[in-house]
């Protein structure tokens, strides 16, 4: 049974405002999505907004995941490179001309140390 248009977007919104306030932990955040997701049959996209690519060097898939999270809750039709993508592939996925976003996830203790 899909959740009506004002009940999930009232959903949506209460979730990223107590995720914002840190009154929901990351994970539970996450999965309190993806059930919403589940119920809705998905999140409707804004034509405004267009795609999302997102992405993560190395090991960051953590926060990879919670851009791509986030995005699609806002209403971003999001593509999330996988764990080993190349890089030249991802900037191949942002050529595409309904891409607006690219979010690129770094842990810069392991990925980029020179930057520290």
């Amino acid at each position: 049974m899909a959740v009506p248009d004002q009940e999930q977007e009232s959903r949506r919104r209460e979730l990223l405002d107590r995720f914002s306030a840190g009154r929901l932990p990351l994970l539970e955040f996450m999965r309190a999505v993806s059930l919403l997701k589940e119920e809705c049959g998905g999140f409707g996209c804004s034509d405004v907004l267009g795609r999302a690519v997102v992405a993560s060097f190395g090991r960051h898939t953590e926060g990879r995941d919670l851009m791509a999270c986030i995005l699609e809750i806002e209403g971003f039709a999001v593509s999330k490179a996988e764990r080993d993508t190349p890089m030249r592939d991802v900037v191949d996925m942002c050529r595409d001309p309904d891409v607006s976003v690219l979010c690129l996830s770094v842990q810069t203790t392991y990925d980029c140390p020179e930057l520290l």
